[in-house]
This record gives C-alpha cells, structure tokens and sequence, in this order.
C-alpha cells in the first residue's frame, strides 16, 4: 500500500476519468424541465439469460467536479512577501508600551437578510465592504501601537457547508451565493485586513476562533492565513484549532473564544487553569467572546468577560425572535502596566 496522499490536480483528474457523457435527450417542452435519463439496455444474467434493463439517471444538484474546482480556487493561495514598514512610522515611532486590539464580533459572511422581512438589507457584498470599511476607520483612529490582535470571535462565515444547514440541529439557513464563492470572499477579506493593520503596527496577532456556524471553515481559514503570511515573521497566525485562545502582554491576559460551549461564569476559572502561570504573574484579565451578538461585560473575581456586537443584520429568526441589539466594531488599547485604557467604536451607520 501506498501511503502517498492525493493532491486536488490528482482527484480532479481521477473524476475526470469516472466523467461519462450524458446520453444525447431532447429538449423538454415549453414549460417542463429534464429531471433525469433512461436508457434500455440488453443485460445477461448469472444463469445465462438476456433481459431488457431501463437504466434511469438524474443529474446530481451538484457537481461534484465543480464543487472539486471551486474549492481548489477558493484556497489555491500562496505565501505573500514580507510587507515593508508602514509608511510615516518608523521602529522608535511605534509604542511599545501598548497593544491594540481589533475584535470583530460575528461577521456572518454569506448571511442574507431581506429587508421588507427583517427591515435591514444584507448579503455577502455588505458584509465584505462593512467590515473593510469599519477596519480602515479603527486604524485610522487608533494609536500606533508596536503590537496589534485581530481577532474574529466567531461565526465568521454564515454557513459551514454547501447545503446550508447548522451542524447541531439542521436548521436551514438564510444564504447568500455559493458557498464555495463566500469561503473564497471570506479569505481574502481576512488577509486584506491584516495587511490594513500592518499599515499602523510593526506586528499583528491574528486569532480566529471557531463558532457555531463555522466549526470546520474556521479551521480552514487559520491554515489559509497560516499558508498566506508563512514569510512574513510580523504577522503571528494563532492556527491551534483549541475553541480556547490566550493572548499574554506583559500585565494583561486577553482569553479568546466564541461563547457558544461555556457559560460566562465558568470563563474565568477555565483562564486559571489553562493558564495557571500566566495567571498569577498577571493584573488584569479579559475574556473576549462573541455568540450573543449584543454588548455586555460582567466583573467576576480576577477577570472581566465581555461580549461584543456585530456588523451583520438580523436573519429572519432572529429577527422574529426578537433580538434588537446595535450593530458596532470597535478596536481597544490595552497598556502594559495599567490594562485596557481607551477604545474606539464604529457604528454601522458611519459605514
């Protein structure tokens, strides 16, 4: 046996060799539509005998050699140069003393949202040009830190497969385009923003964690950027797929995660334990969560955690649940010695 793993080319052109050509069909009449092929055939049987077989085929929703090339575009990306200094700041120009945060609370790329239903218009071009538009603000207004976290908490992509549906419960979901459109969208946008923050800060930390909507996509947006900036040793890619993440800047230890498989309450003794160490050398500690699409920060003993807004428009069920929340971006600036200090927001009516 063989332990060699096939390469995409390889699975294209095994698929290719299983490709037959559809019988020749007729068009359908105005008004119908062709929904399979049959074919009669002389089969011969075991015993010898000849019978008369009708051989009826349909035409898979979707090709699965196509799907095969859509994905291969979608993460055919390769390591990008080194990106020079920002311009108009050099090495003694950055401070080191602070680090600037940019946590981006459930994007939802791919969502739809009709607005005579839900009263918001939203689909894949909004939310790419909201979230690109939102970053350049922040780092426009933010200090120019020598450290800088760009932080997705979640749920990043609407929909983690073709078929739209969540993987816990199989509820449909509102989508917008192709999946295989959306993914390649998502990535693109994602390294785009680093390199928008790499205008401003010497070196980007860049976290994705893995939501309810995106458990498998998120694992393969860390190895896209993990791929993409390989050559580039300012932009830091955490690409452990822990639903759990941990940031340390001299006083501060910044927790990072959806929200969706623990309470708040439990966060800050699961930042103890993980990081027992980092704990008790450190004054101030954050957890940074997504999931609930609304502001909220509750002090506990030795930790603050905090849930954060989203750019994305309500679906139809949330909307018919209910959920009314603002929608914001905001960028914080944590000191090394006296936590976080300032912070800046950007509502999606500035965009």
């Amino acid at each position: 046996m063989s332990d060699h793993e096939p390469t995409l080319d390889e699975l294209l052109e095994r698929a290719k060799a299983k490709t037959k050509p559809e019988p020749h069909v007729d068009e359908a009449p105005l008004g119908y539509h062709l929904a399979g092929v049959s074919t009669m055939r002389k089969a011969v049987l075991e015993d010898g005998r000849e019978v008369i077989q009708w051989v009826k085929t349909k035409k898979d929703h979707e090709d699965p050699l196509a799907m095969l090339r859509a994905f291969r575009q979608a993460i055919a990306l390769e390591p990008l140069p080194v990106f020079p200094a920002p311009l108009g700041f050099g090495y003694e120009g950055w401070d080191p003393d602070r680090l600037t945060a940019y946590p981006m609370g459930d994007p939802h790329l791919g969502m739809l949202s009709w607005p005579l239903e839900t009263g918001d218009d939203f689909n894949l071009q909004i939310a790419r040009q909201n979230l690109s538009a939102a970053t350049d603000r922040l780092v426009y207004l933010a200090p120019p830190t020598r450290d800088a976290m760009l932080v997705n908490l979640g749920d990043y992509f609407h929909a983690d497969n073709p078929e739209a549906r969540t993987k816990r419960s199989g509820n449909s979901l509102d989508v917008d385009s192709r999946w295989a459109k959306v993914l390649h969208v998502g990535v693109w946008l994602l390294i785009d923003l680093v390199k928008k923050l790499r205008t401003k800060h010497e070196r980007v930390f860049v976290y994705i964690a893995g939501g309810n909507h995106d458990d498998q996509s998120a694992v393969m947006l860390r190895v896209c950027l993990g791929v993409c900036f390989a050559n580039d040793p300012n932009v830091i890619v955490d690409e452990s797929p822990s639903l759990f993440g941990y940031h340390r800047f001299e006083q501060n230890l910044i927790g990072i995660t959806h929200g969706h498989t623990v309470k708040a309450h439990d966060l800050p003794l699961l930042m103890a334990a993980d990081r027992a160490k980092d704990w008790g050398e450190t004054k101030h500690r954050y957890w940074l969560c997504g999931h609930v699409h609304h502001e909220s920060v509750k002090e506990y003993a030795g930790c603050k955690v905090e849930t954060f807004n989203t750019l994305a428009a309500k679906d139809a069920w949330h909307h018919g649940a209910g959920y009314r929340a603002n929608r914001k971006m905001v960028c914080d600036v944590y000191h090394r010695e006296h936590g976080r200090v300032l912070r800046h927001e950007v509502g999606v009516e500035q965009l």
